[in-house]
Formats: C-alpha cells, sequence, structure tokens
C-alpha cells in the first residue's frame, strides 16, 4: 500500500487558501498512486484560526466547501484522513477532529480529540468523550485515530489496538517546545507499546505564536522512528506492507509542494465552492 503525508504549511488558513493547498496535495498523491492520504491537525481551518481574528463559525461536516476535494478522492479511489473542526449539533459542541473518508468520498469514520487545552488555540474545542476511541476499518485494515497530543496517553493507543486496530495515525501540529515538549518518544511509545505502526502526518510554516518549521512527520514502527521529514511544504510518500504491518520504504519520497502564496492565487481552486455536497 502507497500512504502519502501532506505536510502542508495550513496553520494560519484562512480556509479558503488551505482547501485550495489541500485540493492540491491530494490531487499530487493521487497521482503518485496513494491509498491512503493523511493531512495534518485542522489542515482545514488552520490551527491558529482563532488567533488570527477569523470568525470562522464551525458547522457539521463533511459541508459543502468539501466538495471538490472528496471529488478528487473519489476520482482517486482514496481513503482520505483528514484534520478538521466540526460542530455536532445534537451535543451543541465544537470539536478538533480526524474525519475518514472511503473511496466513494463518503464519511466512514471520525475520531475527536480527547487531549484539547481548553484554552488559547483551542479554546473553542470540546474534549472528545473516548466514544470515537474505536478503530475505522479502511479496505481490510482497522486503523486507530488520534489527533496530535493524543499520543501523550500510550493507554489511547492501547485501547485501540485492543479493539484490533493493526495501525495507529495521528494529525498534528506539535513541535518540540518547552510547554508541550518533544512529541517522537510519545510516537516511539505508542508503538512500543502496542506492537504497532504509527504514522503521523505534522505540518509546517510559521505563526505569531508558533514555529513549525521543525515540526516532524513521521513513520514509526517497531518503537523507533524510521522516516522522518521536517522542513518546506512536500507530499511525503511510502510504502507499507498491510498484510505483515512491515514498513517497506527506506526513506521518504518527496514531492515539493508550491508556497502559499503560489497556491492560493490559482483561480481553479475558488471554482464551485457554492455547490451543495451531501454525504
Amino acid at each position: 500500500m502507497r500512504v502519502a503525508l501532506c505536510h502542508l504549511n495550513v496553520i494560519c488558513g484562512p480556509q479558503t487558501v488551505n482547501l485550495c493547498q489541500l485540493e492540491q496535495a491530494i490531487r499530487m498523491a493521487a497521482q503518485q498512486g496513494a491509498q491512503w492520504v493523511l493531512t495534518p491537525e485542522m489542515a482545514v481551518q488552520g490551527y491558529h484560526f482563532l488567533y488570527l481574528g477569523q470568525n470562522q463559525v464551525m458547522v457539521p461536516q463533511p459541508a459543502p466547501e468539501l466538495r471538490r476535494l472528496l471529488d478528487i478522492v473519489r476520482a482517486g479511489r482514496m481513503y482520505l484522513f483528514l484534520g478538521c473542526g466540526e460542530r455536532d449539533p445534537q451535543r451543541q459542541q465544537n470539536y478538533n477532529s480526524c474525519l475518514v473518508f472511503g473511496p466513494d468520498g463518503r464519511l466512514c469514520g471520525r475520531h475527536r480529540k480527547m487531549t484539547t487545552h481548553h484554552f488559547g488555540a483551542e479554546a473553542w474545542a470540546a474534549r472528545g468523550s473516548g466514544d470515537t476511541l474505536v478503530p475505522v476499518t479502511c479496505g481490510t485494515v482497522p486503523a486507530g485515530l488520534l489527533v496530535c497530543a493524543d499520543a501523550w496517553y500510550v493507554e489511547y493507543a492501547r485501547r485501540l489496538q485492543q479493539q484490533g486496530a493493526r495501525v495507529l495515525t495521528d494529525l498534528a501540529a506539535w513541535t518540540a517546545t518547552r510547554l508541550c515538549g518533544n512529541p517522537l518518544p510519545a510516537w516511539e511509545r505508542c508503538s512500543a507499546a502496542t506492537g504497532l505502526p504509527v504514522f503521523v502526518c505534522n505540518q509546517t510554516g510559521v505563526s505569531p505564536r508558533m514555529d513549525l518549521t521543525q515540526a516532524q512527520s513521521a513513520v514509526i514502527s517497531g518503537g523507533s522512528a524510521r522516516l522522518l521529514y521536517q522542513g518546506k511544504p512536500a507530499v511525503l510518500l511510502f510504502d507499507w506492507n498491510e498484510g505483515n504491518g512491515m514498513v517497506v520504504s527506506r526513506q521518504f519520497e518527496v514531492i515539493p509542494f508550491p508556497e502559499t502564496e503560489e497556491v492560493s492565487k490559482r483561480g481553479d481552486c475558488q471554482r464551485g465552492r457554492k455547490n451543495n455536497y451531501t454525504a
């Protein structure tokens, strides 16, 4: 199986620009034969949207704005792990979520971040209750979903493994800091404790409050980092044997990604956004 990690500069948004980048990155992944595509945490709205004066209103997902993106998923017959804020109208709460879409473009699973900070950049997000901490079957593979600092608590990884997960994924906006620590040992602990590989899609870029240019996307196997990347925006490709759980690639295939300004100027990204989409 070929997997793509979209290591992008999406921290600042706005959503329209981020969606342009995501559409382009997913298209690039499809052209390279990726079957699973992972995006960073809050890739749709931008992790720091709240700091930048963007009055983003969270809505139930999937929203009509995802239509073009999901058209690409359908055309490529891929599974998409999408970092996205969402509104639960029944609970009247907002969540920082990982949404999984199948090759038909329909939502097939979600996880809501449990380790939210309740202040600062995540003041808008409620804590996930844990009822979404169950594997989502993607093809023949049950995948355990985590969002960023969920990986700090190895019991979440163990719970997913006990429920049948054969791989763990983590969508992140996480670089080594004094406050949050170094995430790499946390991902390695999750792998060591469960015997499962961990696929981490992190991000790059700089906001007024965080520098993510050294944040690492990673593939962890056997409790150790096998593949690591940090730096400029790129689509990172690797091969994984889903039958025996072994990582086949010895290094990422790195496809450079256009800078944010270049992507945002492409008019074709802005067409058709008002069309309705129902999943």
